[in-house]
């Protein structure tokens, strides 16, 4: 295994302005959020889909989420109008009282809590070179286990995806908007819609291990949700709302691992927090912010 650092030498501080203003914002979002909800922020089981791809577990241990969002390729063009796309299929799943040490023996039968799976499409646009939006659009089911209430799920929104050159690597600005909701079987139904923005920086060193060349990032991002969104008569109604940021780092592989259901680039570790509610860690997987 041989290490080796600084492959390219870059000029970090006149690349770094570029940077600043969108940086300033952020971490203004972050440490002078004002809007807070004089209720604690308790989403419904249905939307955990939509709260990021990776594993989020309490400090405690009470709860730990897994969410997965697998993509394919649609080879079979079942839909040649749309053109390239793919397909999308999140996957969710609430375990109580989860110890790694004991993973083996996890018993999904008294072990998980809720559940919920989705369909949906998503598609590439590029602007330009520099910036790409990716529309998408999920239906799903939910069901809590404990409980046995189940609910259709739908969700729709758009990621955006701003290249640009810093420290001599290609960066990325993130932003995404996002509205879902949920429907019972007792006519109960509710909603919520996010907005989130955040960046993605790799660090210019490299760290060699054998053929394999690999790197380190730093992310950074603040969501808004806003639960019961309404709109009556010119006047946006939230039953909750509230800020909720997180910071982390990943290590990943400057060329991705192939396997069948999926590239794997990188491996990260963050940190989420919000006002309301106590924070939570999470393991990342590939690209961080979506």
């Amino acid at each position: 295994m041989i290490v080796q650092s600084f492959l390219h030498k870059t000029d970090w501080g006149q690349s770094t302005h570029t940077l600043t203003p969108f940086l300033s914002f952020l971490f203004f979002l972050i440490f002078s959020s004002q809007l807070r909800a004089q209720e604690v922020f308790e989403p419904h089981f249905a939307f955990s889909n939509y709260y990021g791809s990776g594993i989020y577990q309490t400090a405690d241990n009470d709860v730990t989420i897994l969410n997965l969002m697998p993509r394919f390729e649609d080879d079979r063009k079942i839909l040649p109008s749309l053109g390239d796309f793919r397909w999308r299929v999140p996957v969710s799943l609430g375990l109580s009282n989860f110890d790694y040490e004991r993973v083996g023996n996890t018993d999904l039968e008294q072990d998980a809590s809720t559940m919920s799976i989705g369909l949906g499409i998503e598609k590439d646009y590029w602007d330009s070179e520099a910036l790409k939006f990716v529309p998408f659009a999920d239906v799903g089911y939910a069901r809590d286990l404990r409980s046995h209430n189940g609910a259709t799920t739908y969700a729709i929104g758009s990621s955006i995806f701003r290249y640009t050159d810093i420290w001599g690597e290609q960066q990325i600005l993130f932003a995404k908007v996002q509205h879902a909701g949920f429907s019972s079987r007792d006519a109960a139904s509710e909603n919520f819609s996010s907005f989130q923005i955040g960046a993605d920086l790799k660090f210019p060193e490299r760290l060699m291990l054998g053929p394999l060349s690999s790197f380190f990032s730093f992310y950074v991002t603040s969501y808004y949700f806003a639960v019961g969104f309404d709109l009556q008569e010119n006047e946006a109604l939230v039953l909750q709302d509230e800020y909720v940021h997180e910071l982390g780092f990943t290590w990943g592989l400057d060329k991705a691992i192939e396997t069948s259901v999926g590239d794997i680039e990188r491996i990260g570790f963050g940190y989420r927090f919000a006002d309301a509610e106590d924070g939570v860690f999470h393991l990342a997987f590939n690209f961080p912010l979506d």
